[in-house]
């Protein structure tokens, strides 16, 4: 819970630097590849599993095909709790016509992975996860990111069962 908590601390710290610099929403051009890196909290919903939330820390990919519809995929390793490792790719609409400071956007992506040593066993997962957040550009190539993710999963094998969980994730991508 403390590291969870100094997470989002940063997080927001990270967030109120941005909103004090003079920027605007700007939309993503076409053809474009984002590297980035996100981290942050996990809060387990449901689950028989016996998951200690992890602190997750993702490697984020995102292409752009026009100014709103981009492809993304996601790296994710949990640490400090339940061992995760999880790859998950999908789709994200960016809202660019609404004359804000940040750029909001819904994904939804689909994510296999491995928990490890739950209930004895490391254990495949498959999976749904769904999340809205918003960026600020800083410039035209960089920008900071905010969002809260909703995930429902399954392990499957010799114990399937299914878990869900919240995650928010602070970032940060360059275009190159």
């Amino acid at each position: 819970p403390q590291l969870a908590m100094r997470s989002v601390s940063l997080g927001v710290l990270i967030l109120a630097l941005g909103a004090a610099a003079r920027a605007e929403a700007r939309v993503m051009e076409p053809g474009m590849l984002w590297l980035g890196g996100s981290f942050g909290p996990k809060v387990t919903l449901s689950t028989l599993l016996g998951i200690d939330p992890p602190q997750t820390l993702n490697a984020d990919f995102e292409y752009t095909w026009n100014e709103n519809l981009s492809t993304t995929t996601t790296l994710q390793a949990g640490v400090f709790g339940t061992r995760v490792v999880a790859l998950a790719g999908g789709a994200r609409y960016r809202f660019s016509d609404l004359q804000l400071a940040v750029s909001p956007f819904a994904s939804a992506q689909i994510a296999l992975g491995y928990l490890f040593s739950v209930i004895g066993a490391d254990l495949p997962t498959a999976g749904v996860k769904l999340s809205a957040g918003v960026d600020y550009f800083f410039t035209a190539r960089f920008l900071f990111e905010a969002r809260l993710g909703f995930e429902m999963s399954s392990t499957f094998g010799q114990r399937p069962a299914m878990y869900s969980g919240l995650e928010i994730l602070f970032g940060a991508a360059y275009a190159i």
